[in-house]
């Protein structure tokens, strides 16, 4: 009964301290975002600001929870069309749009996409079709139509460079690099793609720094595939740029909270250890990449993944899991369309079958191979995709030629000028941005000084939410445990001992089992009871921080075999329950600590009132520490630094005069 007890409650305290860490973490912070705005929804009127927000929560769900967005963003389309609101109807066609691609619709992807780029050259959104035309461009990339593809991706770039809108800029050059990529121009993709980086960097857009990071990535990894056999150097400096890469992408993506773009990258990882020989680690990452995908009903993508894990069965002469795994991502290549996908499936499948010793199947499947790289990778496709890269090129430095004749107008016109006009128009220039770039400045530091407020404010703010949350459960717990389990027990026990004198048994054996069960009951009622002070200590609220510390440091201490003193000065009256409670649980995680890891004979507590400071000194003379090295580290370390904080207190470690550590924390109380 009494392991069972304790069982329960550990339980319901690691589940508490598990529930409080996830709560840190960026996908909750997401979730609960996600969370607000459903729940503001139903009190919205059916206006703009309705269509607005169902087409948001289309967005935030569009690729963890694809069903819901479309659902928002059909009900988004049908108020904005109601309203004739007209921006509504493009954002709502693109998030309809991005849906269909996830699940390989991409037809009906496309009448979305064509239907928003339409309603934004109406409104003559620049941006809205700059977007569109990315999208299209990605839709065609898919069905493997890569001049079409390229087509709208030079679209898009040109007029993201008109606007000078570097986030977009950052996209098209990604979206130009995989064209390359799949044309095999490995140094033509890799250029694009490090422009990608650079732009993105510029603008530190996280997910397009990600993105660039992970198509990178994917031209290292290629590069050490296709290198010979002798050039073992060459190769794993390849591979380790190519890991390094992913695993800058992958730590992006999980605190953007982007599972479709966390599965491509697991997929990308097990890629690289397949090809290190290491299958196992391989199938961990690819089972990963799998779990999501299926969980985004990302077809094309589990059609990836499926065709990856039937390779690495082919590499360990698994054939029948291999060839059922290759089947099933060519049923999903041709369900959705997928050309340039489903030739890599029929060259794998076909070097799975002649490893099989199967050469009829072999050959057939080489035959379908050749066939589709015919239609994907054809001379007129290549020769279109060159001509294309050629206008685009021809039409930038027309572009460039137009600037600079308008400049040297500009320039023939000036020089008719008087001096005099020119020395005032150059002054006041000079003046005018002077003037503008001490503004800015100003503005600037405003802004940042505005921001880190608000940041710092929102960061108190989540951390006392936290710690509230555990006090609000460590209360809760501790009354079941007084008020239920408690109760019980003691209930328990004076029935036991009624019964024990109802039996009046004159057997020394019976009588001794007796004393021995009354024993254990008491044992059990008394823990239950240390276990409810310790949770929401009486002696606290009751008695104040002097008494609670005494009691604490006594139970703690007495039977640890380290003595202890215990000194307090000038701190009489209470000081309000959030600075007492945020000291006794300093004081406890700082016992915790020294019993655990600091093999010390000795402990000095000493808390005192120093003008408008509560002072709390706790010294050991055990083995001493290295706080910086060790911040960070331990959950009791950090949740000290946590509870400081929230009392804007100050906490610092140092070493004993002999040896040992001393920990020094003040509170300011009005």
């Amino acid at each position: 009964m009494n392991n069972r007890l304790k069982y329960l409650i550990i339980t319901l305290l690691l589940f508490s301290t598990i529930i409080l860490t996830a709560q840190q973490k960026t996908s909750v912070e997401r979730s609960r975002t996600i969370d607000s705005l459903q729940t503001t929804l139903p009190n919205v009127n059916n206006d703009t600001n309705k269509v607005n927000l169902l087409n948001k929560l289309a967005g935030k769900l569009s690729t963890n929870d694809p069903k819901n967005s479309l659902d928002y963003a059909r009900q988004a389309l049908e108020l904005a069309k109601k309203l004739g609101f007209k921006k509504g109807q493009a954002v709502s066609h693109n998030n309809i749009a991005f849906f269909h691609v996830n699940r390989g619709n991409y037809h009906r992807a496309l009448e979305n996409y064509f239907k928003a780029l339409k309603i934004r050259e109406e409104l003559k959104d620049k941006r809205g079709i700059s977007s569109c035309y990315n999208s299209i461009g990605n839709t065609f990339y898919y069905l493997s139509d890569f001049p079409k593809a390229l087509d709208y991706y030079f679209k898009a770039l040109k007029l993201n460079e008109e606007l000078h809108f570097d986030k977009a800029i950052a996209i098209s050059y990604a979206n130009i690099g995989m064209i390359y990529y799949k044309q095999e121009n490995l140094s033509n993709a890799l250029e694009h793609f490090q422009l990608s980086l650079k732009t993105a960097e510029k603008t530190a857009d996280n997910y397009a720094i990600a993105n660039a990071c992970n198509n990178i990535g994917v031209i290292q990894r290629k590069q050490a595939s296709s290198a010979s056999p002798d050039s073992v150097a060459y190769r794993e400096h390849k591979i380790k740029e190519a890991l390094d890469y992913y695993d800058r992408s992958l730590k992006l993506y999980e605190e953007i909270g982007d599972k479709q773009r966390i599965a491509s990258t697991y997929n990308n990882l097990g890629g690289i250890e397949s090809e290190r020989e290491n299958q196992v680690k391989a199938l961990y990452y690819f089972n990963k990449a799998l779990k999501l995908n299926e969980a985004l009903g990302d077809k094309q993508s589990i059609a990836l993944v499926l065709n990856n894990i039937g390779s690495v069965y082919s590499k360990q002469r698994d054939f029948e899991k291999a060839v059922d795994y290759m089947e099933k991502s060519i049923a999903i290549a041709k369900e959705i369309g997928a050309k340039d996908e489903l030739k890599s499936f029929y060259k794998d499948f076909a070097g799975t079958y002649e490893a099989m010793g199967d050469f009829r199947q072999a050959y057939q499947y080489h035959q379908l191979y050749a066939a589709m790289k015919d239609t994907v990778l054809s001379k007129e496709m290549n020769e279109k995709i060159a001509e294309l890269q050629t206008l685009f090129e021809t039409e930038q430095k027309e572009q460039e030629i137009i600037n600079l004749k308008k400049d040297q107008k500009i320039k023939n016109l000036a020089i008719g000028q008087k001096q005099t006009q020119i020395f005032l128009l150059i002054a006041g220039i000079i003046a005018l941005v002077v003037v503008g770039f001490l503004l800015y400045n100003w503005y600037r530091s405003k802004q940042k000084e505005i921001l880190n407020t608000e940041l710092i404010k929102q960061q108190e703010l989540r951390l006392k939410a936290v710690v509230d949350a555990q006090e609000e459960e460590r209360k809760r717990i501790a009354k079941d445990l007084h008020d239920g389990i408690g109760q019980m027990l003691t209930g328990l026990k004076l029935s036991w001992q009624n019964l024990s004198k109802e039996i009046g048994n004159d057997s020394a054996e019976m009588n001794e089992k007796i004393s021995h069960s009354s024993k254990i009951l008491d044992e059990t009622s008394n823990e239950v009871r240390s276990l409810s002070h310790q949770m929401m200590p009486r002696a606290l609220s009751e008695a104040g921080i002097v008494p609670a510390m005494e009691d604490m440091l006594d139970k703690a201490l007495s039977n640890s075999g380290i003595s202890f003193e215990f000194e307090h000065f000038g701190v009489n009256g209470r000081y309000g329950e959030d600075i007492e409670l945020a000291l006794y649980r300093i004081t406890q995680e700082l016992m915790n600590n020294i019993l655990k890891h600091a093999d010390a004979k000795k402990v000095n507590v000493q808390l005192l009132k120093n003008k408008n400071l509560l002072v709390l000194v706790v010294e050991d003379n055990g083995k001493g520490f290295n706080f910086d090295e060790n911040k960070g580290k331990g959950l009791g370390l950090m949740n000290i630094s946590a509870r400081v904080k929230l009392v804007n207190g100050k906490l610092n470690y140092e070493p004993g005069p002999e040896k040992g550590t001393v920990a020094t924390v003040r509170i300011p109380i009005v």
